[in-house]
């Protein structure tokens, strides 16, 4: 039992361990992705430089090698952007996609004017400065073409009227609108007030002083892009949709998103893991169930259904691995199984012999009760006249099946005290010679009892008269149950086990069933119905004895072989 307690121990731990890991493993991979989500959000809100700051973050930089992820590199080349990454010498120390015409080296007039005009030719330009190593610092140089801008100034170059649009031009540069979907043109004055809208739009026609900025700071939380080209005192502003439509949030909103998701992804976890476990230890438990269900029916001899089988052991009758952790209980049930069936089938026997016995006993109490009971009604009777020796006769009749009937129920009562050490005896240090020479002396008249006894003494502890009643059951079912002429011998002797007593005889011997319930209470063979004398305990009373002197009884007999009844005596060596 204490390998299974180790076991199951271990196996619960490493349980509980892959869950915390598993949980774990889900919550980071959650926040992780989260976090992605979050990040490639913030990238768009301030597009073009949280693109920059993301490739600048994710980028191994050193002089003599540079690592890119090429996720970016891909990202550059989709969008038409170039990237260059300059030291603080000005050199260029690794670039992509780069036009010809940009130069290798930067002078500190050059990267003044592009962060001040965050231009350099045709291409607009964003920076990003990283300071993360002191004394080594990198410059990200990213450039690009911002075609919507370009078609803004050339739809201004082209209608523009002292700041305004006449009617005739707008009239073409809203059919051009209407070919980009969702695209529209305000033209505000210097109070912020849309004085003119080209193409449809359900936003309001006043800015404010910040709006602007704001929008071209973080154009997600606004919902689309503008492109803004002053003219004087008015300004023209493009608006522009995103390619997919973004839902905003607030942050307390997106933290809510964020622990909703974190929470909903561990609870969807935590209840896979419950139903595999209920389904890991719950079928065992039904297994049991099911086999405690057929031991209540009495079914002891069917542990588990020929489905159950299958369901435990593999094809090559290897339990399979999920059920290895009760392989000790399910053998258990294996042996309880065998011990039930096999107490049944004692139970069973025990229940024939008990019937046998009661059979038994009837026939041999009705024998003679109804012999006096017959006397009595003949000496009740007034019909007859009986002599002196008949009356004799009968009144020794009566006797005799008196005497038989009170030694039966005596035998009786004497074998369940034996059986149950009711009953006192007295040991002391006995010669056990002198009990055989005191119950051979009975028997005199049969010529054919040897007696086989050495010369030195055979002392053991016990009592001579329930010794001498032993024997005298042993030489009494020897000489009964044999013909006349079977010889008898009695032989005693020291071993190394002990005081060795033999009674043997060389008669018609037992079968194996008689020989198996020879020391069963009142059974007498299958040759009983020979013999009707007797308590048919004579037996079970030497047994019993045997066992009260600490003794062993062994019986060694075949058919028409004769039989040998061997007794095993401690040695009283004091």
């Amino acid at each position: 039992m204490k390998s299974i307690k180790r076991r199951i121990a271990f196996h619960f731990s490493l349980q509980f361990i892959f869950m915390v890991l598993l949980v774990t493993t889900v919550l980071l991979a959650t926040i992780f992705f989260l976090f992605r989500m979050e990040a490639n959000k913030e990238v768009n809100h301030t597009y073009p430089n949280g693109f920059l700051e993301a490739i600048a973050t994710e980028t191994m930089v050193e002089e003599s090698h540079t690592k890119v992820r090429q996720y970016w590199i891909d990202s550059l080349k989709e969008r038409k952007m170039w990237l260059q990454i300059v030291n603080k010498h000005g050199e260029v120390i690794h670039k992509i996609n780069v036009p010809s015409q940009i130069p290798n080296h930067y002078s500190i007039n050059q990267i003044m004017e592009i962060e001040d005009k965050q231009k350099y030719g045709n291409y607009d330009i964003a920076t990003y400065f990283d300071s993360f190593y002191k004394n080594r610092p990198y410059y990200f140089i990213l450039g690009y073409q911002d075609e919507i801008q370009k078609q803004l100034v050339e739809w201004y170059e082209q209608y523009n009227h002292n700041g305004l649009i006449q009617e005739e031009d707008a009239t073409n540069l809203t059919k051009q609108l209407e070919q980009l979907d969702g695209y529209f043109l305000d033209i505000i004055n210097s109070d912020g007030k849309v004085i003119r809208r080209i193409g449809e739009s359900t936003q309001p026609l006043q800015y404010n002083e910040l709006l602007i900025t704001a929008q071209l700071k973080e154009p997600y939380s606004y919902g689309d892009y503008i492109h803004v080209k002053q003219a004087g005192n008015t300004t023209w502003i493009l608006h522009t949709p995103f390619e997919n439509e973004q839902l905003s949030y607030t942050i307390l909103q997106e933290i809510l998103i964020v622990l909703s998701v974190i929470g909903g992804v561990i609870l969807f976890t935590l209840i896979l893991l419950s139903v595999w476990h209920a389904i890991r230890y719950g079928q065992p438990l039904l297994l049991f169930i099911s086999w405690l269900d057929r031991m209540r029916n009495g079914e002891y001899d069917k542990v588990f259904t020929d489905r159950e089988k299958k369901q435990l052991f593999n094809k090559k009758n290897k339990m399979k691995r999920r059920y290895r952790l009760y392989k000790e209980v399910i053998q258990e049930f294996y042996d309880m199984a065998e011990q039930l069936a096999s107490l049944e089938k004692e139970r069973a026997l025990l229940e024939q012999r008990r019937e046998e016995w009661m059979a038994g006993i009837s026939h041999d109490l009705r024998t003679p009760l109804s012999t006096i009971q017959g006397y009595g009604h003949l000496l009740e009777s007034s019909h007859y006249k009986w002599n002196e020796a008949e009356l004799m006769d009968i009144g020794e009749t009566i006797r005799k099946k008196s005497d038989y009937m009170l030694e039966l129920i005596q035998d009786f009562s004497l074998i369940s005290q034996l059986k149950q050490k009711e009953l006192p005896i007295e040991f002391s240090t006995i010669d056990l010679r002198s009990v055989i020479k005191n119950c051979t002396e009975k028997y005199i008249e049969y010529k054919h009892i040897q007696v086989h006894i050495p010369d030195f003494p055979l002392p053991i502890k016990g009592n001579g008269q329930w010794l001498e009643r032993l024997l005298d059951n042993l030489i009494i079912n020897a000489v009964k149950h044999n013909p006349e002429d079977t010889k008898v011998t009695i032989k005693a002797t020291i071993e190394k086990m002990g005081i060795l007593l033999i009674v043997e005889d060389d008669g018609i011997g037992m079968d194996e069933l008689t020989k198996k319930n020879l020391f069963t209470r009142y059974y007498r063979g299958t040759r009983s119905e020979e013999w009707t004398d007797g308590s048919g305990l004579g037996m079970s009373i030497a047994n019993a004895i045997a066992q009260a002197h600490q003794g062993i009884i062994q019986v060694e007999s075949e058919p028409n072989l004769g039989t040998s009844i061997q007794l095993i005596f401690p040695m009283d060596k004091s």
